[in-house]
This record gives C-alpha cells, sequence and structure tokens, in this order.
C-alpha cells in the first residue's frame, strides 16, 4: 500500500541486483516518491540475450501494473533500442492501452533529457554490445542529428571499474574528436559516470545526459516533486520541463 501523498513509481531492471544504479537514484529521489523493482536477470550483456528478454519485461510490466503505480518505467536501452525508435513507441502504446498506466523507458527519457537541455547535435559514448550503428539510428529516428556514439574499449564485466579520471578523460576525448556537437550522451547505468558528470560538463563545455541523472529528472516531472540538485549536472541542477 502507497502511503497516502506518495508518487508510486514501478521499475523494471534489466540486470540483476548489484549495480548500483538503484541505490544511488534512491539516494537522488525526494522522499515523497516511493518505487518497487522487478529484475529481468540479464547477466552478459550479448545482443542475443537482449534479443531474448523482452518476454521478461512483458512479465515484470504486468506486476508492476498490478500494484497499480502512477507510472512504470522499463529500465536498459539495448532491448527497447533494437526495435528501432518506432517499434518501440509500439511496445509502450500497448502496455499503456493494456495497463492504463503511463510507461516510459530509458530510451524515451533520455530523448527528452536531450531535448530539455536543447540538444539537437548530439556526440555519445556506451559500453553494451549494441552502441554504434543500432544507438545512432535510434537517436537519429528520433530526430537528432547524430554524429558518432562510441563503443568504449572497455568490457562489458569491467565498464563498472572505470575510475572518475579514467571516465573524464575517455568522454572527454570521444567528445573533441566530433566538434560541433552540443551535447553529450552516456549510454548505460553500469557504468560510473553519475559523480563524473558535472565536472565533464566543465571539461568539454557542454550538457551531459546521464542515465540515472536524467531518469530521477524524469521521474520528479513526472510526479510533479521538483527538486534541484547540484552536483550531478545542469539537467538536476536545473530541472528544465522538458
Amino acid at each position: 500500500m502507497v502511503e497516502t501523498g506518495k508518487k508510486f513509481v514501478g521499475m523494471v531492471k534489466p540486470t540483476t541486483h548489484g549495480s548500483g544504479s538503484h541505490d544511488a537514484l534512491l539516494t537522488m529521489l525526494p522522499p515523497e516518491i516511493r518505487t518497487e523493482t522487478y529484475y529481468c536477470g540479464i547477466k552478459d550483456g550479448t545482443v542475443d540475450e537482449f534479443k531474448a528478454v523482452m518476454p521478461e519485461y512483458e512479465h515484470g510490466v504486468a506486476m508492476m501494473a498490478a500494484m497499480k503505480p502512477d507510472m512504470i518505467h522499463p529500465e536498459g536501452t539495448p532491448p527497447f533500442m533494437l526495435h528501432g525508435h518506432a517499434g518501440e513507441l509500439r511496445i509502450v502504446r500497448g502496455w499503456e492501452d493494456r495497463y492504463g498506466i503511463p510507461v516510459f523507458t530509458s530510451g524515451m527519457n533520455q530523448i527528452r533529457a536531450l531535448k530539455a537541455v536543447g540538444a539537437r547535435k548530439i556526440v555519445g559514448a556506451g559500453y553494451d554490445s549494441i552502441t554504434g550503428p543500432i544507438v545512432e539510428d535510434y537517436f537519429r529516428e528520433a530526430g537528432f542529428d547524430v554524429l558518432a556514439i562510441e563503443k568504449v574499449p572497455v568490457t562489458w564485466e569491467n565498464v563498472g571499474l572505470l575510475t572518475d579520471e579514467e571516465m573524464i578523460d575517455l568522454m572527454a576525448s570521444i567528445f573533441d574528436r566530433y566538434p560541433g556537437a552540443d551535447a553529450m550522451y552516456l549510454q548505460g547505468s553500469k557504468w560510473p559516470s553519475l559523480n563524473v558528470v558535472d565536472r565533464l560538463e566543465k571539461t568539454i563545455g557542454a550538457p551531459v545526459i546521464q542515465a540515472v541523472a536524467a531518469r530521477c529528472w524524469e521521474i520528479q516531472i513526472r510526479c510533479g516533486v521538483v527538486r534541484p540538485q547540484a552536483g550531478y549536472g545542469r539537467l538536476l541542477e536545473a530541472m528544465p520541463a522538458g
């Protein structure tokens, strides 16, 4: 039972417990927002695994819907981006029609966040097996001028071990390779990118859209509970309406 006056968000996460991204989100969300989480159990991050996981998402969304949340947020970009932007919207609209509850994915969230900071021409980086042309096409289909979304030379298993300095150096070097971008996109919650957003923005002189920060921003906007926060980049500090 949700406490009176609280907003309730049902989360469906791609991996098992332990990535740390949800714990970080909980420390950032206002206390008026409550979450419940279903884990789909992705372990290896392969394309085949991402292609096969949608029935588990279906199950997780159904479980969350039964709890009557204010909204449902299926996380994880690869399983949805493999369907393209239009295909993702068809999946989401099917769930909304079936359950009568608003649904938004990580990709939809990141599109909205990029638009909120005024981004049109973007550079990105990610570690997933689909990072590259599939993700680039997804954002082009959503209306962005995509200069590049590079896959970093770090394995899916080890990307969480990058230090803050390694993250900043790696992201800044990617951004500098593509002059003219007005924002940088960081794909995925598994790597330790949240705590470097503010420093990275100062280094490259452009807004950075990071998965956990973008998720925190949109949940607050949708819940009508807006609490600006410093230290996680322009999006959470300015809290634009989107």
